[in-house]
């Protein structure tokens, strides 16, 4: 996906939920349009839910623009980045960072450079099997990490590398799981 997608994406869905929760709200207050209060609602919910799935899954992507003087970082929810090239001193490629939900998990690759003994910029290349190709023109030989790790492993190996949601992302949808479960019995507990 690219970035310009992924924000036309995040836009499209806030309009959504926004129109159509004003929408409800104004046929609530006039009793001649009771009618679109269900289907109102049911559209902005259908919005918030895709622009919280952008708000999850956005951050992942990334438009990388290398040259030997400099790494370009453009993202979908944050301000395009600049890494000078002489700053990173060390390149890792975690070649299978397993990025778990709670009932499937995805192995990714994530490209970190470092400086000074730190992570300077962290990154999920866009291809797959791009990662060591768009890192050609830099003069630093990439450090491959064939093992695969947990966002928490990654975390603890190499600081700064995940993001605290990647790291939280099993709990948290163990979490929407039970909080789903915990609706459905309220719900059930009412009709019946």
């Amino acid at each position: 996906m690219s970035i310009i997608a992924g924000r036309v994406f995040m836009l499209l869905s806030a309009i959504v939920a926004v129109v159509c929760a004003t929408v409800a709200v104004f046929a609530i207050r006039a009793d001649w349009v009771s009618g679109l209060v269900g289907p109102a609602v049911a559209f902005a919910a259908v919005g918030v839910v895709a622009l919280l799935a952008g708000l999850i899954v956005f951050p992942l992507y990334v438009e990388t623009h290398i040259d030997r003087h400099r790494i370009e970082l453009r993202y979908v929810l944050q301000p395009r980045r600049v890494v000078p090239a002489e700053e990173v001193d060390e390149i890792i490629v975690l070649q299978r960072l397993q990025i778990s939900g709670l009932f499937a998990s995805a192995n990714t690759p994530r490209v970190l450079l470092r400086g000074e003994g730190r992570v300077v910029a962290a990154y999920t290349p866009r291809c797959r099997g791009a990662a060591l190709q768009e890192l050609a023109p830099l003069a630093t030989e990439p450090q491959i990490v064939p093992e695969c790790l947990t966002p928490e492993s990654a975390h603890r190996r190499y600081p700064g590398s995940v993001t605290s949601f990647e790291r939280a992302m099993r709990p948290a949808s163990l979490l929407a799981v039970l909080v789903g479960l915990g609706v459905l019995v309220w719900a059930l507990a009412k009709i019946l």
